[in-house]
């Protein structure tokens, strides 16, 4: 085989394989976005409600043991919640800003269990909770969020007819 023919033949197989993996990449990534972010959305947002519901029973039983593990995965889960809600605000509902709310509301009136030997500094979770509530208030209307124009209304009854 002439040496000339062989240099080329190597050169388009290195391009097709760098093309190749740049697809992969480039896919990878738009999947990531597409999975990852609303399962974290998800994830973080059920654990807080549990932490959230748990915390306000415990708060009728006097339970402060148990209190300080749930109090500690509250901080962690409203954090998580809070910052996804900052990079994505197109994932976040009405449902996860009631959740938001509650937790800050929570926090003002409960506060925290004893010492706080977590990870996570309890100002900058308060902080974080409330920066993003604040986000979310100044980008959706949060008085009419969730609620169906008539236009939706409308598709929703055609499509629930066909």
């Amino acid at each position: 085989m002439n040496r000339s023919l062989l240099i080329k033949r190597l050169v388009v197989a290195a391009l097709l394989l760098g093309a190749e993996s740049l697809i992969a990449w480039y896919s990878f990534r738009l999947g990531e976005r597409r999975i990852a972010g609303p399962a974290v959305v998800k994830l973080a947002n059920d654990e807080c409600f549990d932490c959230w519901a748990g915390l306000t029973a415990l708060k009728d039983t006097n339970q402060a043991k148990m209190a300080l593990l749930v109090d500690r995965e509250l901080d962690y889960s409203s954090s998580l919640l809070a910052r996804m809600a900052l990079e994505q605000p197109k994932l976040i509902q009405r449902t996860h800003y009631n959740l938001l709310i509650r937790v800050r509301n929570y926090r003002i009136k409960f506060g925290r269990y004893g010492e706080t030997n977590s990870t996570y500094d309890p100002a900058q979770v308060d902080e974080k909770v409330s920066e993003a509530i604040k986000f979310l208030e100044s980008t959706h209307d949060t008085n009419t969020w969730g609620v169906p124009t008539l236009e939706e209304m409308i598709d929703q009854a055609q499509r629930s007819k066909n």
